[in-house]
């Protein structure tokens, strides 16, 4: 596989049970050196538990097996850089001293996922060996085409609309034997005496439908000048899928008496974002997506919904993170409230609304650790508690609480 983290180009190959064809791992890697050299190559390689570790190890202690049980002994002074994190992690851990992968093992796990997420800590762990190495499977896929070619030119919309629909539904067929669905599809209009005409479409979920790519293509079929003279016209069609995700088959029904394949693998949700995007705009529809930040209004950011354009990774933050709910109204400034706790600190009642209301559901506490880095100390507890009918937003630090807002 080629790693895809930042940093310079590498290349990581599965060794395991190698030793026992080339006597050990060092004759295995003088070997490695040798086919290099002959090849006139220059590159450096080490063996190591993981990935993660055999990058640090090339580069730090280059023709060496760092098989320890305890990668730290070896990995503690090699700089923070080979660990491949992210360039803006690098800098802002540079400013604060911490330039070693050692300095980095003794930052506290919980302050470091407040300002940079899981994804460094993580990385860190793989390379110390105490989280199991996933290795995804590499499939290599070519574009899937569908074309149709003319005998001549022409300028019928007619003909040319119903050759394209032929193709989507070849596409359609191709896709679904072999399991796949389109995420980015070019159309491309062969002209006999000019370019090319160039339609793309992205798909916010995979897709193989014919219905519904044929829905999305039609329209901007419908805007393309053929001209008026046949020999400047189309002379043929073709389809390209250029990205494609994995889909499963749907079940056999009956339809009609006859056995078809009820293709259901494709979601409504993802054919209601492409007429969306269609009709408004790629950059239109956008997703709140959960960032870790101890603040709460820089908690969320809007990114653009998958598909439309370039792609948006979602941020490195813990699974349960994705499902923090936020009250629909904020109170601004958070206002002092009188609260009633039993032993463990949970609240029980509340007073507001010049009243004492009965906590009947409560929620949290979600705590949120102050941001070391900038010298904070202390931490803050926040409650969603259900009272008088109502969802309320609470949050407490030490022995004062205050609300932030409810729920409408």
């Amino acid at each position: 596989m080629v790693e895809a983290s930042p940093g310079e180009a590498a290349v990581c190959v599965q060794v395991t049970g190698c030793e026992q064809v080339h006597g050990d791992w060092r004759r295995l890697l003088a070997r490695v050196r040798d086919d290099l050299a002959r090849l006139e190559l220059r590159g450096l390689a080490a063996i190591a538990c993981n990935t993660a570790a055999a990058l640090v190890a090339a580069a730090h202690r280059p023709w060496q097996v760092q098989l320890e049980d305890d990668a730290l002994a070896w990995m503690a002074g090699a700089p923070l850089a080979l660990l491949r994190l992210e360039p803006e992690v690098l800098d802002t851990l540079d400013t604060v001293g911490v330039r070693t992968i050692g300095q980095f093992a003794r930052l506290p796990a919980g302050g470091l996922g407040d300002r940079f997420g899981d994804a460094p800590w993580k990385r860190l762990q793989l390379a110390l060996g105490r989280v199991p190495e996933r290795l995804p499977s590499v499939v290599y896929r070519g574009a899937v085409r569908a074309a149709i070619e003319f005998d001549g030119p022409t300028s019928q919309s007619e003909a040319v609309c119903m050759a394209a629909r032929q193709c989507v539904d070849r596409l359609a067929q191709v896709l679904l034997r072999r399991r796949l669905g389109t995420l980015h599809l070019r159309v491309a209009l062969d002209r006999a005496h000019a370019p090319a005409t160039i339609i793309e479409l992205r798909f916010a979920r995979a897709t193989r439908r014919a219905e519904h790519l044929w829905r999305l293509l039609q329209p901007h079929l419908e805007r393309v000048h053929l001209g008026h003279d046949p020999a400047q016209g189309v002379q043929g069609v073709r389809l390209t899928s250029l990205r494609h995700a994995t889909l499963g088959l749907g079940q056999w029904k009956l339809i009609e008496g006859a056995a078809a394949l009820d293709d259901g693998a494709d979601p409504c949700w993802g054919e209601w974002l492409d007429q969306m995007r269609r009709r408004l705009g790629p950059a239109a529809i956008r997703v709140p997506h959960a960032q870790a930040d101890p603040t709460d209004e820089r908690a969320w950011q809007a990114k653009v919904v998958e598909g439309a354009g370039a792609r948006a990774e979602a941020p490195a933050v813990p699974v349960e993170s994705l499902r923090v709910l936020r009250p629909t109204v904020r109170v601004a400034p958070a206002q002092s409230i009188e609260v009633e706790c039993d032993a463990r600190r949970r609240p029980m009642r509340l007073r507001a609304l010049d009243a004492w209301l009965a906590v009947d559901a409560q929620d949290g506490p979600e705590r949120i650790a102050a941001a070391w880095w900038r010298g904070e100390r202390g931490t803050c507890d926040r409650w969603r508690v259900l009272a008088g009918g109502g969802w309320w937003w609470l949050r407490r630090e030490g022995a004062a609480w205050w609300l932030e807002g409810a729920w409408s």
